[in-house]
């Protein structure tokens, strides 16, 4: 059975903060989950594995250029999560090398 371990953040004492002792690490299996009244049910579509998005300071370590020319080089390939929070995928950027590419 599947076990997921959740742990308090170092410097939180045993217990600290108005917590039992036994606070400090639970184990949920698949079949406390079952238990407790939640379903898990499969999904018919298959599992797709998410890249990593990158910040501007790792394309430009990628791409060797200065974090501030990022937004000018890349930053149409941009994904906004947020207001001025952007993230580039590194498949995009591959491709844009791949792309520029001289002397294909």
């Amino acid at each position: 059975m599947a076990a997921i371990t959740l742990s308090i953040s170092p410097g939180v004492p045993e217990g600290g903060e108005g917590r039992p002792p036994s606070a400090g690490k639970a184990i949920v299996s698949l079949g406390d989950r079952r238990d407790q009244g939640l379903r898990l049910e499969k999904s018919p579509a298959p599992a797709v594995a998410i890249e990593p998005l990158l910040t501007a300071a790792e394309v430009g370590r990628l791409l060797a250029i200065p974090t501030k020319r990022v937004y000018e080089v890349v930053g149409q390939l941009a994904i906004q999560l947020a207001p001025h929070t952007l993230r580039w995928r590194s498949s995009d950027i591959a491709a844009l090398i791949e792309e520029r590419r001289r002397g294909k």
